[in-house]
């Protein structure tokens, strides 16, 4: 199943998520090194190691993270954005750069869906952070959140003695 979901929860549970299964692309992406979308396609960049032909830029961007199977080796991706809050503190709009990246992040579950490779991804938005951000995020992630769904997850893969 391929999907976008909010979540909140603490630091050790993140850490223990971005290595809970082997043969993933895993990505754990922090959102106090991201307060530019130049930090986020930087910091993604690194994480998914992008060829050195990389243009920078958003539509190399996405093309990359479209063709991740021609450099990497994976049979499931768990990406992990945390510190939702923090995300792109230095742009002029921040509300409007996270919902594009949300619109992005839509469209590469979608690719990949029909790769038939499943690809989850996790919001991970702090409580002690406005719950401005976590409402916008639950609006434009609602096609495909289910946070029933990665609350069960957490406990199956991260929470096991």
């Amino acid at each position: 199943m391929n999907s976008i979901h909010v979540i909140d929860v603490p630091d050790q549970t993140i850490y223990g998520m971005k290595y809970a299964k082997s043969g993933e692309a895993n990505m754990y992406i922090r959102g106090v090194l991201c307060c530019t979308w130049f930090d986020l396609v930087r910091e993604i960049s690194l994480a998914l190691k992008f060829p050195p032909y990389f243009g920078w830029n958003g539509p190399a961007m996405y093309e990359c993270l479209g063709d991740l199977d021609q450099w990497l080796s994976f049979d499931h991706m768990v990406w992990i954005f945390d510190d939702w809050q923090l995300f792109f503190q230095a742009e002029e709009h921040p509300e409007v750069a996270k919902e594009n990246l949300l619109d992005l992040l839509q469209d590469i579950v979608t690719l990949w869906e029909k790769k038939g490779i499943p690809l989850e991804i996790y919001i991970n938005n702090r409580s002690e952070a406005n719950d401005g951000f976590m409402h916008s995020a639950m609006i434009y992630a609602s096609k495909k959140l289910i946070t029933p769904h990665a609350r069960e997850w957490i406990k199956k893969n991260v929470l096991t003695d």
